[in-house]
């Protein structure tokens, strides 16, 4: 704080040349000497001017504290009080100088160079003046509270010249205009009897005199509505951190939570991207561990239709009603970068630090402008003493807004200013201040978007210079960004609780009555003048005690919570301050920083468990002259004497997470589970009701338990990862209902009022709401646009059909949910709507112990759906081909006869197939019956087939198939003599040599008889073994393998130069054309050469996958770099590596053409993560990722054919048999 021992010791020079004065006239030039010098040399200092509390207190019982006062307030009002001698002695010397500075600041409008005269001039002839204009000005910029103030000024002069008559009117105007009912009748009973003396001057209203302008304030003060001027709300706007400048703004609203409109991701809507990933950030608390910590910091403003959500790295503007995440009405910038930017300060000791600091986030609105700060986040940095070795980065604050001349209000988005610096010299706002202003900015940190009030901006700044934290508060002109004022509180070290969450390094600043109310967190809370920046007061309070050894060998305070970060809050002629380095709330005088009453933070709670405690945290909003305040239940505190009158108990279980909000009647508190509303009506004895009255339950709890906001109708949760709207039904249908009778093509009026009645399970009013709308729809013709919106339409209709089944299921109702169902399916639109109403038609039937009729519905979602993949449960997806197939597996488990109908079908197309021999007739069969009889048959008949029409390739793997899905048959001999065959045709002699081998030795396989192709029926053992003895079978297998490396007649027989190769090892049997051939990685490109003559044989290279790396172990090793495992596989003639995004297969039949391609997000669970393991298994690729995905895809198509979260995140590689994966 700004102290000085020169303005002591010329105090006390003026104090004794005032007491020689009264026995010798001559000492008052000393005394008025040694004023005049303060003013002049010291006007920003200040003095202690009270400790260890006020008014009497004890400090044994209110705790330590202390108010410091400005020095150039005790100045003026000593002068005030001189003998009228000593003022003119006073006057004679300094009114010149005064009546040059008051001329200068009429003439230009300037209120800082009048708040001059006022405050350093104050008792100069010129003191009243400056007050008048002062508080005319200001009431007709609408700021009536400082207008008020300036009045009451005036009063404490002894020999003002502006009639205490035209101070006392305009200020009951004033207060009647700031809603301040009661303090208007206290002025004009003053006015009343005051008018009995003439020496108070006329009273003048407009044209009125006298008793006919007292009759007019009088009517005036009649018309007026009595409420407080925190009832006020601005038209349901919500324009910075707690709705208006002194954060007593209170809600008009119904206190109806209503229904879930939207929900979108705090990420979309500031970057238009979305990653899903897992919340939270990994930083390490005060002993030193990685913690990961998900702070709830963003809070949102409105006005208009338009909400305003600030990141730090961005700014958004969305509509109220309908957001586009991917079209906003504004991002600023333009093209918003990710969500948080890197620190640039970040060094070797970055992780030495305290946590991460909770900073709320939140943009301010201010006329046609919004204001924010943007930069990097905080950090919790150490002092150097304990071994720190970091520097606070530096942010800045930015103005967008109205383009000068446009149309559209705040809306647009224009910037207006900047103050972000670099080495470049930063922007032109920047470059726009002092040269001592720009090296400042170049260091600070902005703790907050900033308070606006009348044209100006207030905001405190930190600077960590490693050893303490310097608190300052700053004024700046919102038009230009240029600083008007700024002013050092105080210098400390900050405090650090045991957590790895650390309180803001200062809190949002609150304006009313011409003073700026700054919160520290460092000891201090402070008033500054708005207009110059001068201290009116400090008040210092009592800190938590910080002697816990943290890690590093910090001292932190013990406790590991402590308050929001509640912005100072004036009602009442209260100031509401909760600092968030003390454990004590403080109700203070605003005019003087007394100490009115104090409650504390921390208190033993006998209705909760013995032992147990009660923490405040949240500072809610005031209700009744109540304030309401949250921790684990809700509290009504009286507003002037500081008496807890009411506790509104939360359920145990169910702890409140985030910032509530207060409405004239309800309060909303946001818990775990629920959004809670509670009675805030006063009973008939006055004393608040604080009754729970009802408990809506989240839908989604993570993504909607958070800080509330209401503007308007609508109510806003801002949860640590989405924001979420809620519209009251009845309110909304109204308003559409309006809109769609003034204009009946309203489009949109329908799409939202089908899709409100839809919400609140009205589906009967949606659906016909949405034939309105296609029949609006049907008017426009037959045009693009038109066709779209009636597939959407259709598309809604399905949403509607469907919830109503799902509602009727729920109830037992299951014939009634099949109609729903049916409907749904009739109108359905999108590609996985006909899965979905199959699958609930089917189970609805199976639920009406109609098991056939279920098998027919999956049976048709299988053969006209299949390839459509859908997640049937929450963790999971897969085609809907495969979840219909296990499906009527388990039914016919369950009832052998519900398949009848379709084993029927299928040996009808089956006999149709055969006839026709052609593999495409068989294959249909393959893929509209895989749970029947006949596949197998199929299976047969298939390779058959394909080897009478000599495809040997084709003909294995149908033979292959038929074994691994069946295992032994009656067909198995059948099976093997025919794959002998097949690998004789395909060149796999190997191969063959072993199946002609099983058939000769094993008796049951032996013994069997079997029609051959050509050969009429054989018994199979002799036909091995004739087989066996031919040609093609004399020459023994080859060892060549085994000598490699031994020194056996090995030659050079070509070699080739390259730069850097490496050999690509895929898991899984290679294909026969690649069986003689090199493939290697050569600078990110797969590189194929003969093996034997070195010849390149794959031209134009291929380039591997982003991210693509070598590896051919098959465990999961978190230390390499985000796993070790196989990264490459073959799938038939496929070659498929996975990079970072992308997971390729290449056609080795056409020279590494890419067959297909499947795209992942490695960086978010969603996607699964890095891919750790690639691994080929009948026909499919199995992924497995660092998230815990396991993904399986159709080896030809690449198609997705299911996926599944895995429980515990990291995965070894998959093992498969029988049909099955298993996972560790």
């Amino acid at each position: 704080m700004n102290e000085e021992d020169e303005v002591g010791r010329l105090l006390k020079k003026a104090a004794a040349a005032r007491e020689k004065a009264k026995d010798d006239p001559e000492a008052w030039p000393d005394c008025i000497k040694a004023y005049s010098t303060i003013l002049e040399k010291y006007p920003g200092t200040v003095f202690l001017y009270r400790w260890e509390g006020d008014g009497g207190e004890k400090a044994s019982s209110w705790g330590k504290g202390g108010v410091y006062r400005s020095t150039a307030e005790k100045v003026a009002t000593e002068l005030a009080s001189l003998p009228p001698e000593a003022l003119k002695i006073y006057r004679a010397v300094n009114d010149s100088t005064a009546r040059s500075l008051y001329r200068q600041a009429e003439q230009d409008l300037d209120e800082r160079k009048m708040e001059l005269v006022a405050q350093t001039y104050f008792s100069t002839s010129l003191g009243d003046s400056a007050l008048a204009w002062l508080g005319e000005r200001a009431y007709d910029l609408g700021s009536y509270r400082q207008a008020i103030t300036q009045l009451r000024r005036i009063e404490t002069l002894p020999d003002a010249d502006i009639p205490k008559m035209a101070a006392w009117g305009r200020r009951f105007l004033a207060e009647l205009k700031a809603g301040m009912h009661d303090q208007a009748a206290e002025t004009l009973k003053q006015i009343e009897d005051g008018l009995k003396d003439p020496a108070n001057g006329t009273l003048r209203i407009a044209h009125a005199e006298g008793a006919e302008a007292l009759a007019d304030l009088k009517a005036r003060l009649g018309a007026a509505p009595k409420v407080e001027d925190h009832q006020q709300a601005a038209g349901g706007a919500w324009e910075t951190f707690y709705g208006n400048a002194s954060h007593d703004q209170a809600v008009v609203h119904s206190g109806d939570v209503g229904v879930r409109k939207w929900s979108y991701t705090i990420e979309e809507l500031l970057t238009g991207r979305t990653s899903d990933a897992p919340g939270g950030q990994q930083v390490r608390d005060t002993s030193g561990r990685m913690q990961t910590v998900q702070a709830m910091d963003h809070f949102l403003t409105a006005r208009g239709g338009w909400f305003f959500l600030a990141g730090q790295a961005s700014i958004a503007c969305q509509s109220v009603s309908n957001p586009k995440p991917t079209r906003p009405q504004f991002w600023y910038p333009s093209r918003p970068p990710a969500m948080q930017p890197a620190n640039p300060n970040a060094n070797a000791n970055y992780g030495r630090g305290m946590g991460m600091v909770a900073q709320p986030l939140f943009a301010t609105l201010g006329e046609d402008h919004l204001y924010a700060m943007l930069g990097p986040p905080p950090q919790a940095i150490i002092n150097r003493n304990w071994g720190g070795n970091q520097e606070q980065a530096h942010n800045w604050l930015v103005a967008v807004g109205k383009k000068k001349g446009g149309r559209l209000g705040v809306e647009s988005g224009s910037l207006l200013w900047s103050l972000e610096g670099d080495e470049k010299g930063g922007t032109e706002a920047f470059r726009r201040n002092t040269k001592k202003d720009q090296e400042w900015m170049s260091q600070v940190y902005f703790c907050s978007a900033p308070t606006y009030a009348d044209g100006a901006l207030y905001v405190l700044a930190v600077v960590d210079s490693g050893t303490t934290r310097e608190s300052w508060a700053v004024c700046l002109d919102a038009s230009n960004g240029l600083i008007l004022w700024r002013t050092m509180i105080c210098a400390a070290s900050p405090a650090f609780f045991s957590s790895s969450l650390q309180p803001a390094l200062g809190l949002p600043v609150a304006v009313q009555g011409g003073l700026v109310f700054c919160v520290t967190n460092l000891g201090t809370v402070a008033a500054l003048e708005a207009a110059t920046g001068r201290v009116r007061w400090i008040r210092v309070y009592d800190r938590v005690e910080q002697n816990n050894q943290g890690g590093w060998g910090v001292s932190t305070a013990a406790q590991r919570d402590f308050w929001s970060y509640n912005p100072p809050i004036l009602a009442e002629d209260r100031l509401i301050v909760t600092p968030q380095d003390s454990n004590y709330l403080y109700g203070l005088d605003p005019a003087t920083g007394q100490l009115k009453w104090l409650t504390e933070r921390v208190s033993s709670a006998g209705h909760i468990a013995p032992g147990d405690v009660e923490s405040l945290q949240y500072v809610l909003g005031i209700a009744h002259g109540r304030l309401i305040v949250s921790g684990r239940n809700v509290y009504f505190i009286e507003l002037k004497g500081g008496r807890r009158e009411a506790r509104a108990p939360i359920i145990d279980d169910s702890r409140i997470v985030g910032r509530g909000v207060v409405t004239k009647d309800v309060i909303l508190v946001p818990t775990e589970k629920a959004l809670v509303r509670i009675n805030a009506t006063l009973t008939s004895k006055g004393r608040p009701n604080a009754k729970l009255m009802s408990e809506h339950a989240w839908e989604n709890p993570e993504a909607e338990a958070g800080n509330l906001v209401i503007a308007g109708d609508v109510l806003f949760s801002v949860s640590p990862t989405h924001v979420n709207a809620y519209f009251v039904a009845e309110e909304v249908e109204r308003k559409l209902v309006a809109r769609i009778k003034e204009n009946p093509a309203d489009l949109p009026a329908y799409l939202e009022l089908g899709d409100i009645y839809h919400r609140i399970e009205k589906f009967d009013a949606a659906v016909k709401t949405f034939d309105d709308a296609l029949a609006v729809v049907k008017k426009q013709g037959d045009t693009p646009d038109a066709a779209n919106a009636a597939k959407d339409l259709h598309a809604r209709k399905f949403e509607a059909f469907f919830a109503a089944g799902e509602k009727a299921m729920a109830a037992d109702k299951p014939l009634d949910a099949y109609a729903q169902y049916e409907k749904a399916l009739g109108t359905a639109e999108k590609e996985d709507q006909p899965v979905r109403a199959l699958w609930k038609m089917a189970e609805s039937a199976l639920a009406q112990k109609k098991a056939a009729e279920a098998v027919m519905l999956y049976h048709r979602m299988l053969t006209e759906h299949g390839k459509v993949s859908y997640g049937f449960s929450d963790r999971s997806a897969s085609l809907a081909s495969i979840f219909a197939q296990k499906r009527i597996e388990t039914i016919q488990k369950e009832s052998p006869d519900a398949v009848k109908q379709l084993e029927g079908l299928a040996d009808a197309d089956f006999a149709k197939a055969a006839g026709a021999n052609e593999p495409a007739a068989l294959e249909a069969v393959l893929e509209r019956y895989p749970t029947t009889a006949v596949y197998g048959k199929a299976l047969l008949a298939l390779g058959k087939l394909y080897l009478a029409k000599g495809q040997g390739d084709a003909s294995r793997r149908s033979l292959q198939r038929y074994l691994v899905k069946f295992g032994a048959s009656p067909q198995t001999p059948e099976v093997l003599a025919h794959l002998a065959l097949a690998y004789e045709k395909s060149g796999m002699i190997g191969a063959a040599r072993g199946v002609l081998k099983k058939l000769t030795k094993k008796d049951d396989l032996a013994k069997a008889t079997v029609t051959l192709p050509g050969e009429g029926a054989k018994a199979l053992g002799p036909w091995a073994a004739a087989r066996l003895a031919l040609p093609l079978y004399e020459k023994p297998p080859s060892g060549a393998r085994l000598d490699v490396g031994n020194g056996h007649d090995l030659k050079e027989v070509w070699k080739r130069t390259v730069r850097q190769a490496w050999p690509i090892l895929p898991e899984g049997r290679q294909p026969d054309n690649m069986l003689r051939n090199t493939l290697m990685l050569e600078e990110n490109e797969i590189a194929v050469c003969s093996g034997v003559s070195g010849e390149e044989l794959w031209k134009p290279r291929p380039r591997v996958p982003e991210g693509y790396s070598i590896r051919h172990t098959r465990t999961f090793d978190p230390n390499m770099g985000g796993g070790q495992g196989n990264s490459a596989c073959w799938i038939d003639q496929m070659l498929v590596l996975a990079g970072r995004n992308r997971v390729e297969a290449f056609d080795t039949g056409k020279k590494g053409a890419q067959a297909w391609a499947y795209e992942l997000n490695p960086s978010t669970t969603a996607g699964g993560g890095a891919v750790i393991n690639v691994l080929p298994i009948d026909g499919r690729v199995v992924l497995t990722q660092a998230a815990g995905r396991l993904t399986v895809l159709d080896g030809a198509t690449g198609k997705e054919v299911w996926f599944t979260q895995v429980e515990g995140g990291q995965m070894l590689q998959p093992t498969a048999g029988d049909g099955f994966l298993s996972v560790g």
